[in-house]
């Protein structure tokens, strides 16, 4: 995915997620920029009048907001696949697969296991496997291993929202000499429409 100030590709097992960056180009990539994030903040209310009827199958434009605790702002843009099991509200169960919008043909990392939906549509889930360029910025020296946390719910018809955490894990950086591992922390919002989530989300 692409970046204005700071570069963050993510990729899947190996495979970076920003086109043209300095790891394998068939994997899925990361978009970023510096736009400041917004306060950390709980998983929004989920959409009052969801119907319990309504799937939330389908690809996603999903933009969140990042902090990283150097101060940091990344924004990064994934394509969400989403797929829905059984009805909300009776033990409905959600996948969701994070591909690169540049190369959304090439299959990218996702849940390990379809996460349980809440009777609001909620849901919260971990995609492992992924690596962080040092493009990121300059707090790396090699590539890290990350997870990305999502925890969220519809917001709206066709718009899901929440949290959004990406981990690194043992990641070597050029602020100490061992390998460290931290948190940056923020929002997404995703829309299966343009313009779905209400004014831009949460």
């Amino acid at each position: 995915m692409r970046l204005a100030l700071l570069a963050l590709p993510l990729v899947a097992c190996g495979h970076p997620f920003e086109p043209g960056s300095d790891l394998p180009a068939e994997s899925p990539p990361a978009v970023l920029s510096d736009t400041p994030p917004p306060a950390a903040e709980p998983p929004p209310a989920p959409a009052p009048d969801l119907d319990p009827a309504a799937a939330l199958d389908g690809i996603y434009v999903i933009d969140s907001t990042l902090q990283s605790p150097l101060g940091d702002v990344i924004n990064a843009r994934f394509e969400g696949h989403v797929t829905q099991a059984g009805v909300i509200g009776e033990g409905a169960t959600l996948m969701i697969e994070l591909r690169d919008p540049a190369e959304a043909d090439v299959p990218g990392p996702g849940f390990p296991e379809p996460v349980p939906l809440g009777p609001d549509g909620a849901f919260a889930g971990t995609v492992p496997g992924m690596v962080v360029s040092p493009r990121f910025s300059d707090l790396l020296a090699a590539p890290a291993a990350a997870e990305v946390a999502l925890d969220g719910a519809p917001l709206a018809p066709d718009c899901l929202a929440g949290r959004l955490d990406l981990a690194l894990i043992d990641a070597q950086t050029t602020v100490v000499d061992g390998p460290i591992s931290l948190s940056l922390e923020g929002r997404f919002t995703a829309e299966r429409a343009p313009g779905a989530c209400p004014d831009g989300g949460p």
